[in-house]
């Protein structure tokens, strides 16, 4: 009947699940509807979470989360054993999706080799977690090493560092930082620069090729046989002999290169000749300074051969460059940028010849042999040379026979064409500056001869079936044809002023037939006849044309402007385009245009009588008988101004 009763009662108090609201059998006060384990008095919401005994003490449905015996974890991302001291949980145990430790302290979670305690490496890096950086390390200087060849920048600024970074190196050696074959220790090759940094200049021997060193030039020459392109011979600094003759081989390059920017020089004493080309080598030198040790032959020139010379000095030479025998084929020499003096022959070439010359100097050269020239160049039978200068300069040369000779043969002709060059001061005693035959000679942008002293026979140019055009001459003095001596040749766009002959031509001494043609003819003074032209009909059937020229203020004993004989039968003829104006005598006879002998037709512009370019006195004057001792017994003379005439053999008529 009690037990009725008690279960009757037990369900009154019931939470409708079959547990009732106010028993509470654990006597932990509270009732078993809320404690998780009613038969545990330790259990129940609230109370202390006890670890590592595998109940839910507080009842929030975790065994073991906190409570007594709970441990601070540290999160250990870097795994080196100490944790994050910003990332932390607190509980019984680590958490399994994480590495927990239970020591912080490290300053670095993402680097396994930072941690409290472990060892300093030079990092600029804090290891141990103090809060400080590389302590305790050995520190030392570092010199930037920009050229990465294991020698630091000797003006360089130390860093002090406890171990080196890229670039960085313990020492301050190198004495060019920013060339890599340039430290202590470097193979000091022939380039005028300190390469071994031991401040000398090519210090260790007298030419290399390449990294290999060689006591005399003689052995880097002979060193190159059989190679046909063995590199570039460097010769050092300082002054070098040389001793033996070299001959070069066929398909061979020889290259000998000085130094750039200090003193060097090589004395060639070797037997003569010191290299002798073949067909189908080449030679180039390039800034050196050559001078003879016994004034003999430098190079003898092959046919089909190259010569290439660039900012070289030459000194002393018989003669630097020559052909022993005419060449053949093509052959090439250019020059540029050089300087010759105290030579007598620079150059002595035949044949089928090409050479050019650029930006060089010739100056203070001599030779008593007429048969030397300072630049000589002569055709074979069957070939012609030609010659292109260019930004040159001949000036205070002093040679017997002449500066330049330029020899045509009889079929083909020799070119020489002038750029930019100019002939100043120099001497030629026997003929011209420049002696031609068989050539044509072209001048453009102010080719000029001026100066030239004691010259016989044309003091600038002296023609022998030659043509010339744009050259000036002036200043020059010779005892006939002051500024030209030609015969049978042409001159043409040129401008002749200021000369002075002795004798005859003050300007141009004409000797067989000649053209004068758009010729500038004045202020030339002769102190016997032709102030300005002299024209010798010497040959059968001569012809002489003065066209479209100015022949103005000349002066001479007879015929100031112009001076004709003949001593055979020809004609000598003056175009309506020319103008023959204020020329003087100084005896009053032909001012304008003295007729010897000869034919004369001239449909030329005296000037208008009484102008400023009138002639004073009568302009022509002509001999009409000539006596037994050759010096006339009757000359006639009367003003033309514009209007022709003729002379023939003493005898005038109009013309036409």
């Amino acid at each position: 009947m009690w037990r009725l009763a008690l279960a009757w009662a037990l369900t009154a108090c019931s939470d409708g699940i079959g547990t009732p609201q106010s028993v509470d059998f654990d006597n932990d006060g509270i009732n078993a509807g809320v404690d998780c384990d009613d038969s545990n008095p330790a259990v129940y919401p609230g109370a202390t979470e006890i670890c590592d005994d595998g109940v839910d003490n507080d009842c929030d449905g975790v065994i073991d989360d906190q409570g007594i015996g709970a441990t601070t974890w540290y999160a250990d991302a870097d795994r080196d054993g100490f944790g994050d001291p910003k990332m932390t949980q607190f509980a019984c145990a680590a958490a399994v999706d994480k590495t927990w430790v239970d020591q912080g302290g490290d300053c670095d979670d993402n680097d396994e080799k930072a941690y409290p305690g472990a060892p300093e490496v030079c990092d600029n890096t804090d290891q141990n977690c103090n809060g400080q950086v590389d302590e305790g390390l050995p520190f030392q200087d570092y010199w930037e090493d920009a050229d990465d060849d294991g020698f630091g920048d000797a003006n360089g600024v130390a860093e002090r560092r406890c171990a080196p970074e890229g670039g960085l190196v313990t020492n301050n050696d190198d004495c060019d930082d920013a060339e890599p074959a340039i430290f202590p220790g470097a193979i000091d090759i022939c380039d005028g620069i300190d390469n071994d940094c031991d401040l000398t200049v090519d210090g260790e021997g007298r030419a290399s090729i390449g990294q290999t060193i060689y006591d005399q030039l003689d052995d880097a020459i002979d060193a190159t046989a059989g190679i046909a392109n063995p590199g570039v011979i460097r010769v050092c600094a300082g002054y070098e002999t040389v001793g033996r003759a070299h001959e070069l081989e066929s398909g061979q390059t020889l290259i000998i290169e000085g130094p750039v920017g200090v003193p060097h020089s090589i004395i060639v004493q070797a037997p003569e000749p010191w290299l002798t080309m073949v067909s189908g080598s080449t030679l180039e030198l390039r800034g050196l300074e050559l001078t003879s040790g016994n004034n003999n032959l430098m190079v003898d020139v092959a046919s089909d051969s190259t010569v290439r010379v660039s900012d070289v000095a030459f000194q002393t030479f018989a003669a630097a460059f020559a052909t022993t025998e005419p060449s053949n084929m093509t052959t090439t020499l250019e020059f540029d940028n050089i300087q010759v003096e105290s030579t007598a022959t620079f150059l002595d070439v035949s044949g089928e010849v090409d050479v050019t010359v650029t930006n060089s100097t010739f100056d203070n050269n001599t030779s008593t042999d007429a048969g030397r020239s300072l630049i000589n160049l002569a055709a074979s039978q069957l070939q012609a040379p030609s010659l292109t200068t260019m930004n040159v300069v001949f000036t205070n040369n002093m040679h017997v026979g002449s500066v330049v000779r330029l020899s045509g043969g009889d079929g083909p002709v020799l070119t020489a064409s002038f750029d930019n060059t100019q002939f100043i001061d120099n001497m030629s005693p026997q003929s011209g500056v420049i002696f031609a035959t068989e050539t044509q000679i072209t001048g453009t942008n102010g080719v000029e001869i001026r100066g030239t002293r004691d010259a016989t026979r044309g003091g600038g140019l002296y023609l022998s079936n030659s043509t010339v055009s744009g050259v000036t001459i002036d200043d020059c003095e010779a005892s006939q044809g002051a500024a030209v001596f030609a015969i049978d040749s042409t001159v043409e766009d040129i401008t002749m002023n200021n000369n002075r002959a002795s004798a005859v031509g003050g300007g141009i001494y004409i000797q067989g037939s000649g053209i004068v043609r758009r010729a500038t003819v004045t202020d030339n003074t002769a102190t016997s006849l032709g102030g300005g032209i002299y024209a010798a009909g010497t040959t059968a059937n001569y012809a002489t044309l003065v066209e479209d020229s100015r022949i103005e203020n000349n002066e001479a004993r007879l015929g100031g402007g112009l001076y004709h004989v003949a001593i055979a039968s020809g004609l000598m003829t003056l175009t309506d385009s020319t103008q023959v104006y204020a020329n003087t005598s100084t005896d009053n006879l032909g001012p304008g245009f003295y007729i010897d002998s000869g034919s004369v037709q001239s449909e030329a512009d005296f000037g208008a009588e009484g102008t400023a370019n009138d002639n004073p006195d009568y302009d022509v004057a002509y001999v009409l008988n000539q006596g037994a001792n050759g010096n006339p017994d009757e000359v006639e003379d009367f003003d033309v101004d514009t209007e022709g005439f003729s002379i023939d053999n003493g005898t005038y008529a109009p013309f036409p």
